[in-house]
């Protein structure tokens, strides 16, 4: 499978797509949010978490090398890097 940084992945996803972690567990939905990449930071996609993550933010900004599985959502091939923000 080809991976990519799962910014670049973002034109296949609808809202509300499942994206699980390396493991297999899932991280949480995408919310149809993303930021473009710069020459400082890598593309980000903004996710509403899991209930594994619930008590710890409101949301969270993911990047990472990952997969789209049809049928399954997007995967991380990798450990992935999560920004949380509280409001």
């Amino acid at each position: 499978m080809n991976y990519k940084n799962i910014y670049y992945l973002t034109e296949n996803m609808k809202e509300n797509e499942p994206i699980y972690c390396k493991d297999g567990n899932l991280v949480g939905h995408y919310t149809g949010y993303s930021t473009r990449p710069t020459h400082l930071h890598e593309g980000t996609i903004q996710l509403s978490p899991a209930a594994i993550f619930a008590n710890q933010c409101s949301t969270m900004w993911v990047y990472g090398k990952a997969v789209s599985i049809p049928g399954f959502g997007f995967k991380f091939v990798d450990d992935f890097t999560a920004e949380f923000i509280n409001f």
